[in-house]
């Protein structure tokens, strides 16, 4: 996997956790801003029950329901009113209903929001109830799951966060490491090291380049960088708008690296010539540059002079 497919890989992770993370505030929000709602007014949703109720001052149960709404204990306020001798009206469902959601339990509460929408068909706003609540239901209904996936994904981001600091402080490392680095050229034709100005002509067989790096640090010092960089090597032809990339050297560790320069890039070489320019990189940091003129083939000339040469003496 390549750096820019794994760094896509992991953005577009980030933005799914990141998204399931949301999902799940945006629920857990909706449920706990009704349950508070449905707290404040379970009282006030109470008192007209005294009014159609029979003898409702002496409905036990209907004042236990009422002395556990106002004492915040709504957890057994469903219970009480089970007991109640209240008829069923819209006002009871609607009771039923703040006090199954001051429980948060949406899924009941919505149950009972519908019946009180059908004992009167003609209140649009109990209708309107019923919808929204059809809305809290499902969203309780994906709580669970939800709360599974955002405790994985929040997880997951903490993970991507950790690496993301991680990788910035790699980053870093590198490239103060780069910084302190400098580097030096020395080539070899054909086995034999030359000097500057390098030259090569057609008869070339082989083109060996050594790098030699040395900085502030050194490059054996344990301020290196755990993975080291890639070097790049390549050679430019200004004339001929021609680039010649060498295999990458990955992860160099040490303060000599040694190339081999392929026959097949080295005949590329050869069949432009003119003035090269060769550039050498450790990671985005130029250490070495040179330049390199390849001869032209004077085997030609040599032909054309001896075969007139020959005309001459025959």
């Amino acid at each position: 996997m390549t750096a820019s497919i794994r760094r896509l890989s992991l953005t577009v992770g980030g933005f799914v956790a990141a998204g399931l993370v949301l999902g799940c505030l945006s629920v857990e929000a909706l449920t706990r801003t009704n349950v508070a709602r449905a707290k404040r007014a379970l009282p006030g949703a109470l008192a007209p029950l005294f009014e159609s109720a029979d003898m409702a001052d002496h409905d036990a149960a209907l004042r236990e329901a009422q002395r556990l709404a106002r004492s915040g204990r709504y957890d057994r306020v469903p219970q009480v009113l089970h007991k109640t001798d209240v008829p069923v009206t819209p006002e009871l469902h609607t009771a039923f209903k703040h006090a199954w959601m001051a429980k948060d339990d949406g899924v009941e509460a919505a149950h009972h929001a519908q019946l009180a929408a059908r004992l009167a068909p003609t209140d649009e706003a109990l209708a309107k109830e019923a919808d929204r609540m059809v809305d809290i239901a499902l969203a309780y209904r994906m709580r669970w799951g939800l709360r599974a996936a955002g405790a994985g994904s929040t997880l997951v981001l903490l993970l991507l966060g950790a690496y993301a600091l991680s990788s910035a402080r790699r980053r870093k490392h590198m490239r103060s490491f780069l910084d302190s680095v400098s580097g030096k050229l020395r080539f070899s034709v054909d086995g034999e090291p030359v000097s500057y100005p390098l030259r090569l002509g057609q008869q070339t067989e082989s083109l060996t380049l050594d790098v030699f790096l040395s900085g502030r640090y050194g490059m054996a010092c344990p301020r290196r960088p755990r993975r080291g960089p890639t070097m790049h090597v390549s050679c430019s032809h200004a004339g001929a708008n021609e680039t010649l990339r060498l295999t990458p050297v990955r992860h160099v560790c040490d303060s000599a690296v040694r190339i081999h320069m392929r026959d097949s890039t080295l005949r590329r070489l050869l069949a432009r010539p003119g003035r090269w320019r060769i550039h050498v990189k450790l990671g985005d940091r130029i250490v070495g540059q040179a330049t390199l003129d390849v001869l032209e083939s004077r085997r030609g000339f040599f032909s054309n002079f001896s075969r007139r040469n020959g005309a001459l003496s025959t």
